[in-house]
């Protein structure tokens, strides 16, 4: 996926007066979040490519979804032919400086597969059956939506695993493997960023069409998306 465009203004609501205030988004910032979301997302890839885009780019968590079976993942080569993945070749993949926080497997009868990577990842999670596909998107969107809004790795998989099962009616369900340090309860992958403003005059009262002089700080951004001029 190529992020080609990201807007010049970005708007926030100050915590105290609950009004919106509009940012102008300096092109250095514009092309730092760009970068940042093209890390993010990345196309299907073939098996080839796995091992070196992993080592590459050293994602927190890796999403797998497809058709799984078995304790395997069935995946494609570069030549479009189905590969069947096992989870022993998956903990290979993924046994480098700095693995993954998470390893999400989307696929059918997944919980095999998460077992294997657990014993390098902190966390993974699979599926205890077979799962249609809207109900594997529903429980997927669930999760990413409470991670992204700050909430814990327990409070996100017990999300999406409700999803799974209503949608279920109870015949399938989703599991979290952890290795023993790791407490789902406590972990968050994803601290909300917040701008935090504070006057460096004297405390006046707000009025709608003043000019304040503030001292602006930026919490939970990654430090390598901060562009160098804003670095103290």
């Amino acid at each position: 996926m190529v992020i080609q465009q990201v807007l010049p203004r970005a708007q926030v609501v100050q915590r105290k007066t609950q009004r919106p205030v509009q940012f102008k988004l300096t092109e250095p910032t514009r092309s730092a979040v760009r970068v940042w979301l093209g890390k993010a997302y990345r196309d299907a890839l073939p098996v080839e490519q796995l091992p070196l885009e992993l080592l590459i780019n050293k994602p927190d968590i890796v999403h797998f979804s497809g058709h799984g079976d078995s304790g395997q993942l069935l995946l494609a080569n570069e030549r479009g032919d189905p590969v069947m993945v096992t989870g022993a070749m998956l903990r290979t993949f993924l046994k480098y400086e700095r693995p993954p926080k998470l390893v999400y497997f989307n696929a059918c009868n997944s919980k095999e597969l998460a077992e294997a990577v657990v014993e390098i990842v902190p966390a993974a999670i699979g599926t205890t059956a077979l799962v249609t596909n809207g109900a594997a998107r529903a429980s997927a969107v669930a999760f990413y939506n409470r991670i992204l809004h700050g909430g814990s790795v327990q409070d996100a998989f017990e999300v999406g695993q409700c999803i799974i099962e209503a949608l279920h009616d109870n015949s399938a369900s989703s599991v979290l493997e952890k290795a023993s340090a790791f407490d789902p309860r406590t972990h968050r992958l994803h601290n909300l960023p917040r701008i935090v403003a504070r006057s460096v005059s004297p405390a006046t009262p707000f009025h709608e069409g003043w000019v304040y002089h503030c001292r602006m700080l930026s919490c939970g951004v990654p430090i390598e998306y901060i562009p160098s001029r804003f670095l103290y």
